[in-house]
């Protein structure tokens, strides 16, 4: 429409008369411009027009799904407030452990210099509150995923009863916590350790090149291995 715009304020007076101005030329290469820019955008969306759809249907139901179960919204609140209550005192803990050390003196080229020491035990501490404070952190993660899939596939494969869906529990979000604490804790806190040193591994191979074809047989073979694990190390892989 803009495109067009600027074509009409070229040829409104004339071709000849208006291509003669420098206002007039920057209308034209404007516009033409524009034009281009709604035809390329027009193909893309029509190439993508499948996918289009689908993000469309997925956002309508996911629309739908909220305000029929309107206890979901409450789930980011219960995410936030565990990961408070939980990873605060873990951090407050682990400030307090590495503040605990010994103020040790050394000098060099005789100024005086002074750093924290720890020992072995308190080092040991340190490690095992970073890893529970992690494992924690992607523990809380898998459960508040775990609880917006519960609800959704709930409400997804709720029949329909003269064009509405069937009943379903008032608090849905509370049915998926008694659920998941009830049947699959276990499962989500295993997940996530595996997800917590996957996350890590995944990192690692997102800085190494990808190994290409034709090259060493053997790097290949262990490259495309790892990418393969990789790729199966997803947050909702086990549930």
């Amino acid at each position: 429409m803009a495109g067009g715009w600027y074509l009409y304020e070229v040829y409104k007076n004339g071709i000849l008369a208006n291509l003669m101005s420098l206002e007039a030329q920057q209308h034209l290469f404007i516009g033409l411009g524009l034009l281009l820019v709604g035809c390329v955008m027009s193909c893309l969306a029509a190439k993508h027009r499948k996918g289009i759809d689908t993000a469309t249907g997925c956002i309508t139901a996911s629309c739908d799904c909220i305000f029929e179960m309107p206890s979901i919204l409450l789930e980011p609140f219960l995410s936030i407030s565990c990961k408070v209550m939980l990873l605060g005192p873990l951090a407050y803990y682990f400030i307090l452990l590495v503040s605990s050390g010994r103020m040790a003196q050394y000098w060099v080229d005789g100024v005086p210099f002074r750093r924290l020491v720890h020992s072995e035990e308190q080092k040991f501490y340190m490690a095992y509150t970073l890893f529970m404070f992690f494992w924690v952190m992607e523990l809380i993660h898998s459960c508040s995923q775990y609880l917006l899939s519960f609800t959704a596939q709930r409400w997804y494969f709720t029949p329909y009863i003269e064009g509405m869906k069937g009943a379903m529990p008032c608090c849905m979000l509370l049915a998926g916590i008694c659920n998941l604490f009830r049947y699959h804790i276990g499962t989500m806190a295993f997940g996530a350790l595996l997800h917590m040193f996957g996350r890590g591994f995944k990192i690692f191979l997102k800085c190494m090149p990808r190994p290409k074809k034709g090259s060493n047989p053997v790097c290949c073979c262990c490259g495309e291995g790892c990418y393969a694990l990789a790729g199966m190390l997803k947050k909702c892989a086990y549930m």
